[in-house]
């Protein structure tokens, strides 16, 4: 067969395999629904908004509670019992004195399986609830038992620290000893400036656990301190979602894509003899014999 006529058909194969890919990968992923948002306290979280009212989003509308809880809960004058569940034709309102709290339509109980009044009680007590827990969290005692207990994190944290850099150094004096005797025979065989290259890289390899260890203390005992304290207790949870956010998102991207890059794999084989079978065909018309 010519070199001419062999060009043409690699390129139908290509051309195949780029239009199927193209068409597999451009598919769009299927949206998620609306997520809930949570009205969220000191990094507690109150409840959930679900629903969507007069183009208010579930997120927009938790953060205006969340907000209106705060100030009451740093109110030294307001008194939680003063919350009181209201219903109206169209909402179930709960609120104290003049500053309504929270709203509650038709959706929302929809989108929880209950009445209105039933939600709005649930609701009300719910509020009472983190308010109380606001204000004992941020009470004198409980910041200096935090302060207590943080103290207390971070000399374990250090002791920890202290333990990982002698266990460096214990690996890193025997694996000197090992090179020194058990393995002086081996590094004589290389060049001096060689040998001295291999020496440094297998030293080097202890670096790395020792960073993945110290790193891993930093994350856990910041983790931790901040969890102590009210104010830095949303960030606590943060540091998680820092890290497992990024490992979910390419999980669920590779998950997603496994089913066509097997799909990918079967059209290659099958381009692959579509192109054989072709180069026979054309062998058989330049030879005649088809």
């Amino acid at each position: 067969m010519s070199r001419t006529t062999k060009i043409p058909i690699r390129l139908l194969g290509i051309a195949v395999l780029a239009i199927c890919t193209g068409t597999l990968f451009g598919q769009s992923i299927p949206t998620n629904p609306e997520q809930p948002a949570p009205v969220v306290l000191d990094g507690r979280t109150v409840f959930y908004v679900r629903a969507t009212v007069k183009s208010v989003t579930p997120e927009a509308r938790a953060k205006g509670i969340a907000e209106r809880i705060r100030k009451l809960a740093e109110d030294p004058y307001f008194r939680s019992e003063s919350i009181t569940v209201s219903d109206t034709d169209i909402s179930t309102d709960i609120s104290t004195g003049e500053v309504i709290i929270t709203i509650i339509f038709d959706a929302d109980a929809q989108a929880e399986g209950r009445s209105r009044q039933e939600l709005g009680t649930e609701r009300g007590q719910q509020i009472k609830t983190a308010i109380q827990q606001y204000r004992q969290d941020h009470s004198t005692r409980n910041i200096v038992k935090a302060s207590a207990l943080a103290l207390f994190t971070t000399l374990v944290f250090l002791a920890l620290l202290v333990l990982t850099q002698k266990l460096y150094r214990s690996s890193r004096a025997r694996l000197l000893a090992w090179i020194d005797k058990d393995s002086g025979a081996l590094l004589k065989k290389y060049e001096q400036l060689h040998s001295q290259q291999i020496k440094a890289a297998i030293l080097s390899s202890l670096k790395l656990p020792r960073l993945i260890a110290v790193l891993l203390l930093i994350y856990f005992y910041v983790g931790v301190v901040f969890s102590f304290f009210p104010g830095t207790r949303d960030y606590a949870g943060q540091l998680l979602t820092y890290v497992i956010g990024p490992l979910n998102v390419i999980w669920q991207a590779v998950k997603h894509e496994i089913p066509k890059l097997f799909f990918i794999l079967i059209l290659v084989i099958l381009v692959r003899y579509v192109v054989k079978l072709l180069r026979l065909l054309f062998r058989g018309v330049e030879a005649g014999t088809i």
